[in-house]
C-alpha cells in the first residue's frame, strides 16, 4: 500500500488555452445552456433528449454518432432538445480500461494526456456537429477546466450522497441532474437536489476555495432502481413531483431515463417506456410539464459487445450497457415528435 506523486496537473488556462473555445462557440453553449433552462424553468413546452451510449470509447465513433444526431437536430429541434452524452469516464470499471478520460485502451493511462484530448475533442463535436453536450461528473475537482464546454452535468446514481458532488453542482453554471439512488431512497433524492440548489462552499483537490450561490436547475432523473424496480409510471413521477413541492424545489423538474432498471437493460424496450411514461401523464397537464424529457442509450448499430481484445473490437457497438441502433433511434426521436 503506496503512492506516489508523479507529475502536476497544468493549470486551468493552461488547458483551456491549448484547447480552447471561442467567444463566438461559447455564446453558442450558452444558449443551448439558457435553451436547456427554459425547459426546465417551465417556459418552454420542448422535450429534452439525453442520448448516446454510457461511456465514450472513440474519437471516431463520436464524430460519426454527432454526424447522425445532427441530422435528427436539424429536422426535429422544433419540439426536441438534444443533449449528446459524453461521458468519458466509467465509474464502476474494476481492472479494466476506465474509458476516453483515461487512455485508448491499448495504452497504459495518462490522466493528463487524456484530459488534454477529451477537452479536444468535445471542441470538435460543438464547433464541427453543432450538438451540445452533457458530461457524467465523475470527479467534480476537475469541472473547472470544462465549464465553458458543457450544457448539462451528471451525477451518476452512486454518488447522489456525495456531499462534494453536491457542492460542486451547486456551483456550475448548467443544469445539474442527479440520478436517483439504486435503492430508490426518495429522501436522498430530495436531500440531493435541495443541496444543490442552495448556496454552498468548498475547497477543491488544487487548493481553491469556493462559495457557491446555488444551482436553480438542478433536477431528478428516474433511471429505476436494483430493488424498487422501474420508476416511469404516473405514481412514481406524481411522488417525486409531489415531495419537490414539499420541499418547495425551485425548478420542479423530471426526466426519465428509458434504460437502465427501467428496461432492465433490454434497449429495444426504450421506445415503450417512453410512450408509456407519455400515456401515464397524458391525462394531467401538470405533470406532462413535470416531465421535461427522456434519456436513451443509442449507438449506431443495437446491442452491445464483450470484448477480450481490443484488436477485434467493433466500433460503433457499446461496450457497456446495451443500446438501440441507428433505424430504432430515428424510429423513437420521430415517435416522441409526433406525440407533442
Amino acid at each position: 500500500m503506496s503512492k506516489k506523486a508523479i507529475r502536476t496537473l497544468p493549470t486551468v488556462e493552461e488547458i483551456k488555452n491549448k484547447y480552447p473555445l471561442s467567444n463566438d462557440w461559447k455564446s453558442v453553449v450558452s444558449q443551448w445552456i439558457q435553451d436547456f433552462q427554459n425547459i426546465l424553468s417551465w417556459k418552454d413546452k420542448r422535450k429534452v433528449l439525453v442520448i448516446w451510449p454510457c461511456s465514450a470509447d472513440f474519437e471516431e465513433s463520436l464524430c460519426k454518432y454527432a454526424e447522425f444526431l445532427a441530422k435528427l437536430n436539424e429536422k426535429y429541434s422544433d419540439k426536441i432538445l438534444f443533449l449528446m452524452r459524453f461521458y468519458t469516464g466509467k465509474p464502476r470499471t474494476v481492472g479494466w480500461w476506465k474509458w476516453l478520460s483515461y487512455s485508448n485502451p491499448w495504452e497504459e493511462p495518462d490522466l493528463i494526456k487524456w484530459m488534454e484530448n477529451t477537452r479536444r475533442i468535445a471542441v470538435k463535436l460543438i464547433e464541427t456537429y453543432k450538438i451540445p453536450l452533457a458530461e457524467e461528473m465523475l470527479h467534480p475537482e476537475m469541472s473547472d477546466y470544462f465549464d465553458d464546454i458543457y450544457s448539462y452535468q451528471v451525477v451518476w446514481a452512486r454518488s447522489v450522497e456525495n456531499q462534494y458532488h453536491r457542492e460542486v453542482m451547486s456551483g456550475i453554471d448548467c443544469p445539474a441532474w442527479l440520478k436517483n439512488h439504486t435503492l430508490w431512497d426518495l429522501q436522498f433524492m430530495v436531500n440531493a437536489i435541495a443541496a444543490a440548489n442552495l448556496p454552498s462552499s468548498y475547497v477543491t483537490a488544487l487548493g481553491e476555495v469556493y462559495e457557491t450561490s446555488g444551482n436553480e436547475y438542478a433536477h431528478w432523473i428516474h433511471r429505476g432502481a436494483e430493488r424498487w424496480g422501474t420508476n416511469y409510471d404516473l405514481e412514481s413521477i406524481q411522488t417525486s413531483y409531489d415531495l419537490m413541492c414539499k420541499r418547495n424545489v425551485i425548478n420542479k423538474a423530471v426526466v426519465v431515463d428509458c434504460n437502465h432498471d427501467n428496461s432492465k437493460k433490454q434497449p429495444l424496450m426504450q421506445t415503450e417506456i417512453m410512450t408509456a411514461a407519455l400515456d401515464a401523464i397524458s391525462w394531467n397537464d401538470i405533470l406532462t410539464e413535470f416531465v421535461k424529457g427522456f434519456m436513451i442509450e443509442s449507438y449506431l448499430y443495437d446491442g452491445r459487445q464483450d470484448v477480450e481484445d481490443f484488436s477485434t473490437v467493433k466500433k460503433w457497438l457499446s461496450m457497456t450497457d446495451p443500446c438501440i441502433g441507428k433505424e430504432g433511434t430515428k424510429n423513437l426521436v420521430e415517435r416522441l415528435y409526433n406525440y407533442l
